[in-house]
């Protein structure tokens, strides 16, 4: 009867973790792509805003983009920060590059004050950037390689 209780351990991992999957099926996705970005790198000439309803998260898939050129601006590295500034705040995701990255209440740190990420609502244009943290003696600056907007429909 020993197995019984790693029985119910299992049972819950899976759960949580289904529980997980499901609660991204339901958010907007956003592709990270230069016909998004801003910062108009050499040959782009049309940016685009984003547009997704009023929702609680986002899931951000970079893994298919480029990092070349911010590599070249950022010592060989890629960016390590997913960073979107919104009505609730500014808020800070590393960056994953193998999977998407989830942006909700749970996931974020708020690098602009206290509060907790709250979603997006209508009304609000976020700003969403990639970038690195840069430290210099006791000062920290975000470098910014990536932004563009996002209508909240």
């Amino acid at each position: 009867m020993k197995i019984f209780p790693h029985f119910f351990l299992l049972i819950t991992v899976v759960l949580l973790s289904v529980t997980a999957v499901i609660g991204q099926s339901n958010l907007p996705e956003i592709v990270i792509d230069d016909l998004y970005n801003h910062i108009k790198p050499t040959g782009v000439t049309t940016t685009t805003n984003y547009k997704i309803p009023s929702s609680k998260g986002i899931v951000v898939d970079a893994t298919q983009y480029d990092y070349s050129a911010i590599k070249q601006l950022n010592g060989g590295n890629n960016p390590d920060l997913l960073y979107i500034i919104c009505e609730s705040g500014t808020f800070a995701v590393t960056l994953d590059f193998n999977n998407k990255t989830l942006i909700d209440k749970t996931t974020t740190q708020n690098i602009g004050g206290n509060g907790k990420f709250k979603g997006i609502e209508k009304g609000d244009t976020p700003i969403l950037g990639l970038g690195t943290l840069k430290m210099e003696g006791t000062t920290a600056s975000l470098v910014t390689f990536w932004v563009s907007m996002i209508e909240v429909d």
